[in-house]
């Protein structure tokens, strides 16, 4: 009599078990996807591809793949998202609201995407360079898989979900299928990312390489303030040193920064409310609230040296934007990832009393924006801009009436 076969005969050399030992036999670390959340056997067992199947019928890969009669390349087996890129479209068939993972949609702000890294805007690219490698016959490759818009990995590509993240393998330190049996919350150090995010952000240094000198600074969460916790409810120990300020996804809803906290008041500008979220009486920079700090606002100024000149300093406009003549504001100043000017290194690792030559200034005293304006006052201005020897009635800016708020 006729047999209708199944995942687990259909004359196939291998029997499509469980463990998907078939397409482990030639892909063995997508095999890794097994017991992990991207499991749907797991953690949505009714779902079914575009063939009407589930997982139980034709196997874990089969909630993605199908090996027969499937829709373009990657084999795919379901109905895509939205998305600019295919990969992007691919991951929001499920991650978006009322799929299937929708408890992991993607509802905020995230890092950019479909674009290449080499593009990134100028402050950046001294420090992505590293992300491209050549060898001797001059070709390139990438730390990173870069992606086409169709999907497929090319060097020259753009930053999609599959960038950062390797779906079928749940902790990029242990290789081997996932252990669980039970949907899993995931944390900095596995959640499908291509390197662990814990302790030291190592997956966001990878492209941003000069922030990597937060680390053991007093900028370091885990040194000064390791209770401390991000919009999204999370400690630096569960998600690695930069989500203290910065979030790759569901960050503050204008985007500006991919801030992670709650930006503070007490400013008009909003670069210097990112400041003050901690810098204020009952943030976690309490012991370092800085009462004065406003640069007189009528005072447009502009920025002769290029990106990269050790004289470099960031002008911003009110909305935070880096341009070519605006407003002095706290970053102009400080680089709040550096501890001391010129000085590329990690910091001790113990909370540090700064000096006028440390505490994250941007550049040594010689070199102080001030002097494009100050001249010979400059570097009392500089070192001192702080204190009230250095203003014109040695006023607070709070303790001055509403009208000379912001006046030097």
């Amino acid at each position: 009599m006729k047999v209708e076969g199944d995942r687990m005969t259909s004359f196939l050399r291998i029997p499509n078990d469980d463990s998907a030992k078939l397409c482990a036999a030639c892909h063995k670390q997508n095999s890794y996807v097994v017991g992990t959340d991207h499991d749907l056997s797991i953690t949505a067992p009714n779902e079914r591809n575009m063939e009407q199947q589930t997982v139980a019928e034709a196997g874990v890969c089969s909630a993605c793949h199908v090996v027969h009669n499937a829709w373009g390349n990657g084999l795919w087996s379901r109905s895509v998202g939205l998305g600019e890129n295919r990969n992007e479209a691919r991951c929001s068939g499920c991650h978006w609201r009322r799929k299937s993972a929708s408890k992991k949609s993607l509802r905020g702000p995230n890092h950019p995407m479909n674009k290449r890294v080499n593009e990134a805007k100028a402050s950046l690219q001294g420090e992505t360079a590293s992300f491209y490698i050549y060898d001797s016959e001059a070709k390139v490759r990438t730390e990173f898989p870069l992606f086409t818009r169709d999907g497929f990995r090319t060097p020259d590509g753009d930053i999609t979900c599959p960038t950062c993240h390797n779906v079928h393998v749940w902790d990029p330190e242990q290789a081997g299928p996932g252990s669980a049996r039970k949907n899993l919350e995931g944390d900095g150090g596995n959640s499908f990312l291509r390197k662990s995010n814990l302790p030291n952000s190592q997956l966001c240094t990878t492209c941003h390489a000069k922030k990597a000198f937060i680390q053991g600074t007093d900028h370091d969460m885990s040194i000064v303030a390791p209770e401390s916790k991000n919009r999204l409810k999370q400690s630096v120990a569960q998600s690695g040193i930069c989500s203290a300020c910065h979030l790759p996804h569901n960050a503050q809803k204008d985007g500006y920064q991919l801030w992670g906290r709650t930006p503070g008041s007490g400013s008009e500008l909003k670069q210097e409310r990112l400041c003050l979220g901690c810098h204020a009486k009952n943030g976690v920079g309490s012991k370092k609230v800085v009462t004065r700090f406003i640069h007189p606002r009528k005072v447009l100024v502009t920025e002769a040296h290029r990106i990269g000149n050790e004289s470099y300093a960031p002008i911003y406009d009110k909305e935070g934007n880096e341009v070519q003549a605006g407003v002095i504001t706290c970053a102009t100043c400080h680089e709040p990832h550096i501890w001391a000017p010129g000085i590329d290194k990690k910091g001790p690792g113990k909370p540090t009393e700064g000096t006028n030559r440390t505490s994250f200034l941007r550049f040594k005293s010689s070199k102080n924006i001030c002097r494009n304006c100050h001249g010979l006052d400059s570097l009392q201005k500089f070192k001192y801009f702080h204190s009230p020897s250095s203003r014109k009635g040695g006023g607070s800016r709070r303790s001055r009436p509403p009208g000379l708020i912001g006046q030097p």
